[in-house]
């Protein structure tokens, strides 16, 4: 499965995906507020589930959820994954983390700004393509 074939298969007809081979994997339930945000070459995949408070930043590996530790009590959300599994994301209010080997680390306050997170995982993150 070419993983990068999923994100650019949006918005294509069907013609358009002819030739293409990928696979569909359940998820499970995300919760009213679930989110999936990013895939590595691996196939990891990473988001949140839950809503409100109890939103957890998740990674599923193999189809498999698992939730990744938060740093204080409030929500939190996982945005993009590179190829080394790492993850970025954030904690409580507005906590750029990034995750390593499921272990996270404060990298400062941003404020109300939580897409910067996302926006600043660019560099590190290794294209799909």
């Amino acid at each position: 499965m070419n993983l990068s074939h999923i994100a650019l298969a949006i918005g294509l007809s069907c013609a358009a995906l002819a030739g293409i081979s990928f696979t569909l994997t359940d998820l499970g339930a995300l919760g009213t507020a679930g989110v999936v945000y990013d895939i590595n070459n691996a196939g990891q995949i990473v988001g949140a589930r839950g809503a409100g408070t109890s939103l957890a930043g998740v990674i599923w590996t193999a189809g498999t959820a698992s939730a990744l530790p938060k740093l204080e009590a409030t929500a939190s959300q996982a945005y993009a994954i590179n190829d080394s599994g790492q993850v970025v994301g954030y904690n409580g209010a507005a906590h750029p983390t990034l995750w390593t080997n499921g272990v996270p680390s404060d990298l400062g306050g941003i404020g109300a700004d939580n897409a910067a997170a996302e926006r600043n995982a660019e560099p590190w993150k290794q294209p799909a393509c």
